[in-house]
């Protein structure tokens, strides 16, 4: 049994990775977004300025995947990650973006809940821009 990976299966992973990666995720990822972030431009209610939040957090994780997949093509090369200001900035730009995402989920499930509690009600009433943000504010304070 050895203990390191053999170098030509590692290659190819990493060549197979990195292209899936970069095409799949990034590429294909950022362009369906641009597609659906046009879609709710168009439609001017709460829920759209929501999706359109998600849209925007969504592409933003595409974009944070670019030097990740870099490296796996650099063959897991550091790269920019050889760098400590980098990895300092990388992190916080995921933390806030991988948090971000899961707020807007919460909230995109409370609004999501309140549609399912009242289905023939007023076209959600309720889902005015000051009663989300009330919503988002309990949300943060109950959190921290």
């Amino acid at each position: 049994a050895k203990d390191e990976l053999d170098p030509v299966f590692d290659k190819k992973f990493c060549l197979v990775y990195g292209t899936f990666q970069l095409a799949g995720i990034v590429v294909l990822g950022v362009c369906l977004n641009i597609v659906a972030l046009k879609y709710f431009l168009t439609k001017n209610t709460v829920f759209s300025l929501l999706f359109r939040m998600v849209t925007m957090a969504d592409m933003s994780t595409c974009f944070l995947c670019i030097p990740v997949a870099a490296s796996y093509l650099a063959l897991r090369k550091p790269l920019l990650f050889s760098s400590h200001s980098f990895c300092f900035i990388y992190f916080f730009c995921a933390y806030v973006v991988f948090c971000y995402s899961v707020h807007l989920v919460s909230i995109t499930n409370i609004l999501r809940a309140i549609k399912i509690w009242k289905p023939l009600g007023p076209p959600f009433k309720f889902a005015t821009v000051r009663n989300v943000l009330i919503v988002d504010f309990i949300l943060v304070v109950a959190i921290q």
